[in-house]
């Protein structure tokens, strides 16, 4: 993390204090950066016997550390796809007639949270509840069960009392599979007695959990108001718009001592970045995945901010960093959106005295400062038209004026404030059937191009339109007719001729009245149990054309619709063995396909 601050930042002391072995520690370490003078601290550390509900030891020291003015950042978590959180819904066991919680919430009742654990990983869950941290009256057990047993077998079990003085927390011995295939077990949540409350359940180290609710995930520090929570983004991502599956999500709610719901994340960093640090030579953050590599982006541009402004308050700096990203949409996942330093360090600050030559900076002695820049500096207005304007005795003042004259007749002469100057022909007569040139002396020429050139307009309708005399001509238009009673002859400007076929009911009586037999079938025509189904299906698309029922039309026509189909098949095994010629069987199939086809349209209307 450090690493990634260093590439951001170089200019930036680096301090580090170990908090990962426990709480303490933690909040010792916030102690001791503090003291060493740190402005920013970054930590991708989590404690999950800490309250998911309310703020435990660990967020009131973070919050403590931001309101001495510490500009505090915290990984969001990695814990989406293994978080789930509902409110207590029971379904009674019936062999053992206890209370346990219903995972599916609706049809049949599903007690288990399924998952697995690979070879040689661990699992660890942890069930915390809506009740006061140290004073939790409703009792709840966890349970861990193999369901590679028939029946099921219990594994382990967390059966902390709870009976007014203790912390609403079961959490289940870390178990390790030893074997060499996946292990299959399930989670049951039992409700010893009280009152139902919301629940909150991560497992580690399982795969495939079956239910999971990816909301809410995030707790602890990262879950309070005044510490930077970040996501994660894949800087590969073509996008940079997908935050990680596993990127924690929000929001966080809050149940003691008041309810609170609180935005979370504050915005997404960047993981899959490469770094150099090995905990082995076959163990290397290379890439480096995770909120772990997110957070140290954000709190570097936070140091950077700092060094441009050191009188910037830790708020000051959240909500800068917040602005200054790119919104991605999904606040719950992204917060304010995807980090993006250009906008954080290069907008307004506190001290910025519109003029862009003077140096704006502050410091808690003195205040804000405003030095002048070098004599010659750039100031540019974004107006080339107008001259290069350079900084002088830190004021910016404008330079010579374009001069924009080619001393060419044919051209017309201007400039543009974002390009400069611009020479454009002055002899365009805007004719496509005249070439257009320019004698310095005999001004602009218009001659006309060979007979026959082409000169379209787009239009394919109104013929190909070609130059006659330097004169565009119109050509013949399109006759579009293809001879078919059953379609209808368009033409579009852009496309030429379209013959789309006529639809509903004027169309199915259409093909019916052609009957069924193509030429290719030559005499023997087609098959008569073919056309008994054809006849069959405009027998009953011409009956249901007379309904007024709409929905007793549609009844018949999805009749017809099935009739035909049986038609098609007949003929595909006629042609199969051998009756049918395949001319004959193409032809009479492509029939039948047409009138299937429009009755389908047409039962999808009604």
């Amino acid at each position: 993390m450090l690493e990634i601050v260093h590439d951001l930042a170089p200019g930036a002391t680096l301090l580090f204090s170990e908090g990962l072995s426990d709480k303490v520690s933690f909040v010792d370490s916030l102690t001791c950066l503090r003291n060493a003078g740190a402005q920013v601290i970054v930590d991708d550390v989590g404690f999950f016997d800490e309250p998911f509900f309310e703020d435990g030891m660990v967020a009131q020291a973070v919050r403590t550390a931001v309101q001495a003015g510490v500009s505090y950042h915290s990984a969001a978590g990695n814990d989406a796809q293994i978080h789930y959180g509902a409110a207590f819904q029971g379904a009674t066991d019936p062999s053992s007639g206890d209370l346990y919680h219903d995972f599916a919430a609706s049809g049949a009742a599903d007690t288990f949270d399924r998952m697995e654990i690979a070879p040689g990983q661990t699992l660890d869950c942890v069930l915390q509840w809506t009740d006061p941290w140290g004073a939790s009256s409703n009792d709840y057990d966890l349970e861990l069960w193999d369901l590679d047993q028939n029946p099921a077998k219990l594994l382990e079990a967390s059966t902390n009392v709870q009976s007014g003085a203790q912390d609403p927390l079961e959490e289940i011995t870390p178990l390790r599979n030893q074997g060499g295939t996946p292990l299959h077990v399930g989670v049951r949540i039992k409700r010893v007695h009280g009152v139902d409350r919301q629940l909150g359940l991560f497992c580690f180290g399982g795969s495939n959990q079956q239910y999971t609710s990816p909301a809410g995930s995030i707790v602890g520090q990262p879950a309070i108001s005044e510490a930077v929570a970040v996501g994660a983004i894949d800087i590969h991502d073509v996008g940079l718009s997908q935050v990680e599956p596993y990127s924690s999500q929000g929001p966080v709610t809050i149940y003691f001592p008041t309810l609170e719901v609180r935005p979370k994340p504050d915005l997404a960093g960047f993981d899959g970045v490469s770094t150099s640090i090995c905990v082995s030579p076959s163990d290397c953050f290379e890439p480096f995945f995770g909120t772990s590599a997110a957070a140290p982006h954000v709190a570097a541009v936070a140091a950077l901010l700092l060094s441009k402004n050191s009188c910037l308050t830790p708020a000051q700096v959240q909500q800068a960093i917040k602005s200054g990203a790119i919104d991605i949409g999904l606040d719950s996942v992204s917060g304010a959106g995807r980090l993006d330093a250009l906008n954080v360090m290069t907008a307004p600050g506190p001290c910025d005295d519109g003029n862009p030559c003077t140096l704006d900076t502050c410091t808690p002695a003195t205040g804000c400062q405003h030095t002048p820049r070098a004599d010659g500096a750039p100031c540019p207005d974004g107006n080339l038209c107008n001259g290069t304007e350079t900084c002088q005795g830190g004021t910016c003042t404008a330079g010579a004026p374009l001069v924009c004259n080619d001393g060419n007749a044919c051209t017309t002469d201007s400039c543009d404030p974002a390009t400069g100057c611009v020479f454009a022909s002055a002899c365009d007569d805007g004719n496509p059937c005249t070439t257009d040139t320019c004698d310095p002396t005999a001004g602009c020429q218009h001659a006309a191009v060979a007979d026959a050139t082409p000169c379209p307009d787009g239009n394919l309708c109104n013929g190909a339109e070609v130059c006659h005399a330097g004169v565009c001509t119109a050509g013949t238009p399109l006759s579009c007719s293809d001879g078919g009673e059953c379609t209808t002859s368009v033409c579009a400007p852009r496309l030429g001729c379209m013959y789309p076929p006529v639809e509903g009911f004027p169309g199915l009586a259409c093909l019916c009245a052609a009957e069924l037999a193509p030429a290719s079938c030559g005499s023997t025509g087609a098959p008569a149990g073919v056309v008994r189904h054809f006849t069959r299906a405009c027998r009953v698309t011409a009956r249901a054309s007379a309904l007024r029922n709409q929905r007793r039309a549609r009844q018949l026509v999805m009749q017809a619709v099935q009739v035909l189909a049986q038609a098609t098949k007949n003929v595909r095994r006629a042609s199969r063995r051998g009756v049918l010629s395949l001319e004959c069987a193409n032809a009479l199939a492509a029939t039948l396909g047409d009138a299937h086809a429009r009755a389908a349209r047409l039962a999808d209307l009604l």
